[in-house]
């Protein structure tokens, strides 16, 4: 460490989505070293502390119909710069991704800073089985993707499924969504959190 006045400098490595940091002191003195676990330098979170807030919500409604997925609403965001970095890691650009199983329905750039508004109205075809995907993938200035689930459907039949009319009724199964996982450049998962 460097020593300014009262205060002691130091920079070090480290990985920005380890979940905490719990650093030591190790104080030499002549021929006396001590040990010192201070509290005031935890850091809970090293990835908020360098990266801006960034909340992105799809405001709408999905719902099946007999052979297509209806997705129409507003993708609405929300960010506000980290508390304590004085050099925070950037969002560069946005995309709205649409997925039926591994095929890519849409994939086009939209505006989703500044509090921007995207409006969707999308109908999606979908066979038994089929599961459609929306999500928002942000890259950032050390091209890192983050991807943003915002709705997901698959679509299930369910024979001998009747309702009180005497039709069938489709199954809906909803995954967990607002699921936030950031990708390497290379496509290697670094971090998954559920929002």
């Amino acid at each position: 460490m460097q020593r300014k006045g009262n205060s002691f400098i130091l920079t070090v490595n480290a990985d920005i989505f380890k979940q905490g940091l719990y650093p030591y002191l190790v104080i030499s003195q002549n021929d006396l070293e001590q040990t010192e676990k201070n509290e005031s330098l935890h850091i809970d979170n090293l990835k908020n502390q360098v990266y801006p807030y960034l909340a992105i919500d799809l405001l709408g409604l999905g719902h099946p119909t007999r052979d297509n997925y209806i997705i129409n609403g507003t993708i609405e965001s929300y960010m506000k710069p980290p508390e304590f970095s004085t050099e925070p890691l950037e969002y560069t650009g946005g995309r709205l991704l649409i997925k039926v199983d591994d095929t890519i329905i849409k994939d086009e750039s939209i505006e989703i800073f500044d509090f921007a508004r995207y409006e969707i109205d999308e109908e999606i075809p979908l066979e038994e089985g089929q599961t459609c995907t929306l999500s928002v993938i942000v890259k950032d200035n050390i091209n890192l993707e983050h991807h943003y689930l915002l709705d997901t459907y698959t679509r299930i039949d369910a024979e001998n499924q009747k309702s009180a009319n005497g039709e069938v009724e489709e199954l809906v199964i909803r995954p967990d969504v607002n699921e936030l996982k950031i990708f390497s450049p290379d496509g290697i998962l670094l971090w998954t959190e559920e929002l």
